[in-house]
């Protein structure tokens, strides 16, 4: 009967182990879960995951690598080669400062040319060293660095967006900061225009620029100086649309004008005030995209919090020199 029970009421698993004692004149019967302890992992194992791991990591280093060397070998950058080499043939000449406004201005264009260009080459010089570590991992069979080496082919990665960018900004760049002033459109879009300012400002500390904000509480304002800052955000000039998940819509006004280290002001970017930068979907649908250039992140918190808009800008930047090839 007690065996019966113990079927019956508790259902033992064709692994379990039933007991039977004497307990006393009765017998006792109870059900006991046997857990089989799981094999150690042997040794050959651990090595060939230790080996998959670094092999993985190096085939990204390779992917980087081959991006880094198709970068080197685009228009833009031969262009900016060859102005680079065409301004430092000028400072070689016996009249060169015989206009000393004029050579000035061609000494800090050589400064930004060679600044992003040497940008580009340090990054095949770090990748270059990282391939070799990996190498060395995969010989040696040691796993123990992987973390080490993830996040720094993590950074390597962010480093090459941030120059690409920069090199699309370099071309015809002024050179001048950014003053950028967000103005939120309706009743309830304060906090809207706080975001995208925040968003701005995540964008210029990731990117190694600085930041001053407007003195002013009631002003938001701030001002981003850094190489060709002005340049590549001067597309960010517009509307930019945030829809709730209950599907109402937020807007903002994102104003850009070139501004001196002392204050904000100066040349605006743009007659854009009407103009659908960015649509911020928050719904069922969670997207940023751009209407003008049809680009699509959909990692929205990446796009607001850390400010990650580097790809909104390169294809701003690239259509709008296209159509200027096409008009002149």
């Amino acid at each position: 009967a007690p065996l019966a029970r113990i079927i019956v009421e508790r259902g033992p698993r064709p692994e379990d182990l039933i007991r039977v004692w004497a307990d006393g004149d009765d017998v006792a019967v109870d059900l006991e879960r046997v857990r089989i302890p799981r094999p150690p992992k042997s040794p050959r194992v651990r090595r060939q995951r230790a080996e998959a791991s670094v092999a993985k990591i190096a085939e990204a280093i390779g992917d980087l690598t081959e991006r880094i060397e198709a970068e080197d070998a685009t228009p833009v950058v031969g262009a900016l080669r060859a102005e680079a080499a065409r301004l430092i043939t000028e400072t070689h000449a016996p009249t060169f400062w015989d206009e000393p406004d004029s050579a000035r201005s061609v000494l800090r264009r050589i400064y930004q040319l060679e600044h992003v260009l040497d940008r580009l080459e340090g990054l095949r010089r770090r990748t270059s060293g990282l391939a070799e570590m990996a190498r060395q991992m995969r010989l040696n069979r040691d796993r123990r660095r992987v973390p080490e080496l993830r996040e720094a082919l993590g950074e390597l990665e962010d480093s090459l967006l941030v120059t690409m960018l920069e090199l699309e900004g370099a071309v015809d760049a002024t050179g001048a900061p950014a003053a950028i002033r967000v103005v939120p459109i309706g009743a309830h879009s304060g906090e809207w225009a706080a975001e995208l300012l925040g968003m701005y400002t995540a964008w210029a500390e990731r990117t190694g620029r600085d930041v001053r904000h407007s003195g002013d509480p009631a002003e938001t304002t701030i001002t981003i100086d850094g190489f060709s800052s002005f340049d590549l955000l001067a597309g960010e000039a517009g509307l930019h649309r945030r829809v709730l998940p209950d599907r109402d819509v937020l807007l903002a006004r994102v104003i850009v004008a070139q501004a001196n280290s002392a204050h904000a002001e100066g040349q605006d970017a743009g007659e854009n005030g009407g103009t659908v930068v960015r649509v911020y979907e928050q719904g069922r649908r969670q997207s940023v995209r751009d209407p003008r250039t049809g680009v699509r992140v959909g990692n929205v918190p990446a796009v607001l919090r850390d400010g990650r808009i580097d790809a909104f800008l390169r294809a701003y930047l690239r259509d709008a020199r296209r159509a200027l090839g096409e008009t002149s």
